[in-house]
């Protein structure tokens, strides 16, 4: 393994980061985060109130399998879309009790 290279700069809710494979952008406001990466992957991330439980979902045509990463990934893999709807409901659930709805 050779050297690697990375360094990051936060403007905002934008994440700038160059590395090795290029420019990488990142946008994020509460839970959601979307990406691109340096090598041009985009993927969607979408944290959960469960630590270290996040989705994520990867566009494109080379997208691959869309999963469930994080320590619970083996419990709940194979990210259907009703798994995807019941981690928005949560987070859903979780803002509105944030703001005292």
């Amino acid at each position: 393994m050779g050297f690697q290279f990375r360094r990051g700069k936060k403007k905002g809710g934008f994440n700038f980061t160059v590395s090795n494979s290029g420019l990488g952008v990142s946008y994020g406001k509460g839970p959601v985060r979307i990406s691109r990466g340096g090598a041009g992957r985009v993927q969607t991330n979408i944290r959960t109130p469960l630590p270290g439980l996040r989705y994520n979902i990867q566009h494109g045509k080379n997208a691959g399998a869309r999963k469930i990463a994080g320590d619970y990934g083996d419990i709940l893999s194979g990210g259907t879309q009703r798994t995807r709807r019941k981690l928005i409901d949560l987070q859903e659930r979780q803002d509105r009790l944030e703001k005292g709805l």
